[in-house]
């Protein structure tokens, strides 16, 4: 009967242990259904970060090609900028040739007065030369009337 006892007492044993089991392996088989889902929940917050960043990468791009055009136009505005400072230095240029040529105007000038004032001098001494000659004129008319009567 001992052994009867101790096969019986094997057997619940082995019934505990089998239900114990079944219950390990429900609870491993729920564990690994949780941690399954968590693992794809977070390869979807992954693949959602993996968009995103993907989205930013894309805005960075436009952003790069915003400032590539921004670069172009500052390019575009320095040129510009040159051609302005040339034709700056262009008119300068004219400026100065203008003012010498006033320069030169003013010396003409200044030699036109020189000279009209030698001719206002030379003409008062034709208009007193020419007085003294009519006075001579009249001189001699008188001598000569005066020797005729």
């Amino acid at each position: 009967m001992y052994l009867e006892e101790r096969v019986e007492q094997l057997e619940n044993l082995s019934v505990d242990q089998g239900r114990q089991i079944e219950t390990i392996a429900r609870g491993l088989a729920d564990l690994t259904v949780t941690v399954n889902q968590r693992f794809d929940q977070v390869d979807q917050k992954f693949e959602q970060i993996d968009q995103r960043f993907e989205q930013i990468d894309q805005r960075f791009e436009q952003v790069d090609q915003r400032f590539d055009q921004i670069d172009k136009r500052f390019e575009q505005i320095d040129q510009r900028f040159d051609q302005i400072d040339q034709k700056f230095e262009q008119i300068d240029q004219r400026f100065e040739q203008v003012d010498k040529r006033f320069d030169q105007i003013d010396q003409r000038f200044e030699r036109v007065e020189a000279d009209i004032a030698d001719l206002k001098s030379g003409q008062a001494r034709l208009e007193t030369t020419v007085a003294d000659i009519q006075q001579t004129q009249q001189l001699i008319l008188t001598l000569l009337q005066d020797r005729l009567k």
